[in-house]
């Protein structure tokens, strides 16, 4: 059990741990760890709000170098310095200085001896697998105010053909309840020393509110409501990264609040179907995009552009809008001159038919 320090709630905990199978071979200096099993794990992931998880921290070392420099210092700086000179000799004190030396030489003499050879070649780990069952992850943003954390619980994760180097891929079994209405799962090869992924991905109303502190600046709105479902494949790998996705996807009961109104601007459900995605080269094709129980409440700013242009940031923020079409002072002096509806209605569609064909300023 690990808890952060002034709470109760531990940050990482498990109920048992087995480990069936270890071999230890001196010959070739290697530990083999056949099968680690956890169950009951359950961690807590928080985000602070400069962006960083805290679990880290709490393996950190407690001391630094330089903070242990930095107390000997405040520790010599407490010495007194006498006012002047002390009349007692200096020899019981150079005696001392030369036992101190005669120490350290033999404390470093035992150092030395206890130090392997560099020759000697290291201890190599090796792992086989790694299984937990009935894992809980809590994950909380503090970057936001009064957002909802995003519980998985029900977690089962099995990884199989470990390379602790990173280098040959894995086989990733996941699935997990998310916020008690969602699941995800996921399957296939995963390596990171490069990065190489080749997963098969099912999510299914999975929620976003939690999520969106990641967007930083860029969402200009807040997010109170919203789950995203996908099943397709997910492809990494090569230098430079190139990404792949590939499937169907599905934005549901999306409610998007703008706080400086403050009013829902939009809210809906939105279905992508056969999505296909590229970086390298940029690439997106969509088959079909269907939008129902749509609503969108759209504002035209005092600079002419729209409120909801606005809820995603662009990098232009000083971007000028383009002006709206003006119509000419003729037509408004041959307006205010007829009276007649119907010459009236003519006068109006022949202006806007002249006004189209203008470009824009």
């Amino acid at each position: 059990m690990l808890t952060r320090e002034g709470e109760k709630e531990p940050a990482l905990s498990f109920a048992k741990l087995v480990i069936p199978d270890i071999t230890i071979n001196t010959a070739t200096q290697k530990i083999g760890l056949g099968t680690i099993a956890l169950d009951g794990f359950s961690t807590t992931l928080r985000r602070d709000a400069q962006g960083n998880l805290d679990l880290s921290r709490l393996f950190s070392p407690a001391g630094t170098p330089a903070q242990t420099a930095q107390t000997k210092q405040q520790v010599v700086a407490h010495i007194p310095i006498p006012a002047r000179k002390p009349s007692r000799p200096a020899s019981p004190v150079k005696i001392t200085e030369k036992v101190t030396e005669q120490r350290d030489v033999a404390v470093a003499d035992t150092n030395n001896k206890n130090k392997p050879d560099a020759t000697e070649k290291p201890w190599t780990p090796q792992l086989k697998s790694i299984q937990l069952k009935a894992a809980k992850l809590r994950y909380e943003d503090l970057s936001m105010t009064k957002v909802t954390p995003m519980i998985v619980d029900s977690l089962d994760l099995t990884l199989d053909d470990i390379d602790l180097d990173g280098i040959k891929p894995l086989q990733l079994t996941m699935q997990g309840r998310v916020n008690q209405h969602g699941s995800i799962k996921a399957s296939g090869a995963l390596a990171w020393s490069p990065l190489a992924a080749d997963l098969l991905l099912d999510l299914t109303a999975v929620d976003l509110v939690s999520l969106q502190g990641w967007l930083g600046d860029k969402l200009t709105a807040l997010l109170t409501s919203g789950d995203i479902s996908f099943a397709g494949n997910i492809k990494a790998g090569g230098e430079p990264l190139k990404i792949q996705v590939n499937g169907d996807g599905k934005l549901a009961n999306f409610n998007i609040f703008d706080s400086k109104m403050p009013t829902t601007c939009c809210t809906g459900k939105l279905d992508i179907n056969r999505f296909n995605f590229s970086n390298d080269p940029l690439h997106v094709d969509i088959g079909a995009l269907y939008l129902s129980d749509f609503f969108a409440r759209m504002t035209i700013l005092p600079d002419g552009s729209l409120n909801l242009k606005q809820i995603i940031q662009t990098e232009n923020r000083h971007h000028r809008p383009q002006r709206l079409p003006q119509w000419n002072q003729g037509a408004r002096r041959s307006w205010g001159k007829r009276r007649n509806a119907g010459a009236y209605r003519q006068d109006l569609l022949a202006t806007r038919q002249h006004q189209f064909q203008r470009p824009f300023h």
